[in-house]
């Protein structure tokens, strides 16, 4: 049985996104506080806007053609 060498290295990834991020997290927090976290908040707010407008405009061109 061969393992798929893409799908592992993704969630490989994926998992070690995790627990750096529950390693890192925390320090930032106590050391720097909330601010800490507003970086990561707007990484996220913007890797969310491409898909939100990415179905706003199909949404609004499949409106158009009725």
């Amino acid at each position: 049985m061969l393992a798929n060498g893409k799908r592992l290295t993704t969630l490989s990834v994926l998992a070690s996104s995790f627990f750096v991020g529950g390693l890192v997290g925390p320090f930032g927090f106590k050391h720097v506080g909330y601010v800490s976290t507003v970086p990561l908040a707007v990484v996220l707010v913007a890797l969310a806007c491409v898909p939100a407008l990415d179905d706003l405009g199909r949404i609004t061109r499949a409106g158009a053609t009725r």
